[in-house]
């Protein structure tokens, strides 16, 4: 039963830390923080301190080295600021602002092809009075 559960907190370890790294790599411009960072430091060290373990036939302390990388490995894929970029990625966020910029940009980007117009036949534009 430790060999299982050993084996089973060594790749949930694993795939927790590879999830982090995709959704990192998929998403430039997420910041990550210095307390995800340090999870993550810390959960690889664990991580390799278990395995290391393992190899050398200790089972019960690479037990506890696997839970505990597990454990912070989870905690860093669901810390609150690496959930937000989760749900909340820059294509949501313009699919929701787009629609209330539009309206402001219409007029905007109108009124700046009228005076390039302008500007070019050589004519300054009427103010209304």
């Amino acid at each position: 039963m430790v060999r299982r559960r050993l084996g089973d907190m060594l790749e949930g370890t694993r795939e927790n830390l590879i999830s982090l790294l995709e959704l990192v790599s998929g998403l430039p411009n997420v910041m990550v923080g210095d307390d995800v960072g340090d999870a993550v430091n810390e959960a690889t060290r664990l991580y390799e301190d278990a395995r290391s373990l393992l190899r050398g036939g200790m089972l019960k302390e690479a037990l506890v080295k696997a839970t505990e990388a597990y454990r912070l490995s989870q905690g860093a894929f669901h810390h609150p600021t690496m959930m937000a970029m989760l749900y909340f990625p820059d294509d949501h966020k313009l699919a929701v602002y787009f629609p209330l910029l539009v309206p402001i940009l219409l007029p905007l980007l109108s009124n700046v092809v009228r005076e390039v117009k302008f500007w070019r036949a050589g004519s300054v534009p009427e103010t209304a009075h």
